[in-house]
């Protein structure tokens, strides 16, 4: 059974709060960060498979779950600038950064720009240019997820189920808690994350400079075989899929491919690992192999 994390609050800024969880374990430090609409929370389980020789922390991003709501500062430049003062407000000199998602803009600039602060790199499906991924998105029209049901709305229970349907995985209880309000009752409020906040860090992408990244880096990408790995609810029998497989087979899995290719050739001394038909949180749908693959990274000379 998981024992749950201790919560922490650390000032970053006069009106600016960001929640720590801290995972326990001892020696060097594996600092956790989500993707977007997820808090520190999503990590819940997977990060206890670390902590038997680290100290595993996760770092919820402004904006999202516990953490401080300001009204600016979604870009990428300001948020590595959030992770530098929380390792600051920690104590904390040097870590390992394991970013998963959106996080990978993160860890790539705080690498190139703290490389003395950064031990290695680990990408949880999270080595891609998101600009690019913009750009050929903007040409095609992905399939609006299955309508939430009363039953979804009606309980934490009942959106965590939903929240499967449409990710493919388990998300943590406690991560639910983290990003939906609940009403007395325990039915469904709304987010925590005002649209506006999601739109903006949605909108503060960047391409990944990994010229500038000194730090040995392991990228884990969700290998894609067909729709179904991107869009967990579209099944051959829906009406989309036929039109959904051709953009996924001429335009999707390319562009996948081609970002894996340019991580391995332009990240120096980088790693990967492809995990076929995994889901895009792959960390939980593949905890075992994907623990595995970061242990013996990590410990490798």
């Amino acid at each position: 059974m998981s024992v749950l994390p201790s919560q922490n609050f650390i000032q970053i800024a006069p009106n600016i709060k960001l929640e720590v969880l801290d995972f326990g374990g001892h020696g060097e430090v594996i600092l956790l960060l989500a993707g977007a609409g997820n808090s520190a929370h999503v990590f819940d389980g997977f990060a206890q498979n670390l902590n038997a020789k680290y100290r595993v922390l996760a770092l919820t991003r402004r904006g999202y779950g516990a953490s401080s709501q300001p009204p600016t500062g979604y870009d990428t430049t300001t948020l590595t600038e959030d992770i530098r003062a929380s390792l600051d407000q920690l104590g904390i000199q040097r870590v390992h950064l394991i970013g998963h998602s959106i996080a990978g803009d993160e860890i790539t600039r705080f690498a190139g720009k703290y490389p003395e602060r950064v031990n290695r790199l680990v990408y949880l499906d999270a080595a891609y240019d998101r600009i690019a991924l913009n750009t050929i998105l903007s040409s095609f029209t992905l399939p609006s997820p299955p309508e939430l049901t009363m039953s979804d709305l009606s309980s934490l229970n009942g959106i965590r189920q939903y929240t499967r349907r449409i990710r493919g995985v388990e998300i943590p209880k406690a991560e639910i808690a983290a990003t939906i309000r609940f009403n007395s009752d325990g039915s469904v409020a709304n987010a925590v994350t005002p649209d506006e906040i999601a739109a903006q860090h949605l909108a503060g992408v960047e391409a990944p400079n990994y010229s500038m990244v000194k730090a040995r880096a392991l990228g884990i990408f969700a290998d894609a075989q067909n729709p179904s790995d991107i869009i967990p609810w579209l099944t051959p029998a829906s009406p989309a899929w036929a039109a959904n497989n051709v953009f996924f087979t001429q335009v999707y899995r390319p562009y996948l491919l081609q970002q894996q290719n340019k991580f391995k050739t332009e990240l120096i001394g980088s790693q990967s690992l492809n995990i076929t038909g995994a889901n895009h949180y792959l960390f939980i749908s593949h905890a075992q192999q994907v623990t595995a693959a970061i242990e013996q990274f990590l410990t490798a000379p």
